[in-house]
């Protein structure tokens, strides 16, 4: 299949969030996302389809979070549309001069998938420390 994947554009950000509700998850506040959301990937064919963020950081290790995907996008290419998402925000990181790209996850989808792709998983839990404001 051929995708198209381009960075997200202000056009793009109504459509995102209404993803966050048709999938009935908290979208995350836009002051969270890269580039108030703007600095993240999109993959389509005719329409989006799914989109990703990339957060970079003053350091070579980058981090990929808020994937999301259209709920009503059940064609049979859909993990495969997934699948080619994550790894082109693996090979932009990778690209951009990052040497470690890394991810949580506790979608049994989105670890399946990476794991396909030869990324290496993690098995053991872990927890994940923040304060909030």
């Amino acid at each position: 299949m051929e995708y198209n994947i381009r960075k997200i554009t202000k056009d793009d950000l109504l459509i995102i969030d209404d993803w966050w509700v048709g999938h009935k998850l908290t979208k995350p506040d836009r002051d969270l996302l890269p580039g108030q959301g703007l600095d993240g990937f999109i993959i389509e064919k005719t329409n989006a389809i799914a989109a990703c963020y990339i957060y970079l950081t003053n350091s070579k290790i980058a981090y990929i979070d808020f994937l999301i995907s259209d709920p009503k996008y059940k064609n049979n290419d859909r993990d495969d549309v997934i699948k080619t998402l994550i790894t082109a925000c693996v090979d932009i990181a990778l690209n951009l001069g990052n040497k470690i790209v890394w991810a949580t996850s506790e979608n049994k989808g989105v670890i399946n998938k990476c794991k396909e792709n030869g990324f290496n998983v993690s098995e053991q839990k872990h927890s994940i420390i923040y304060k909030k404001k």
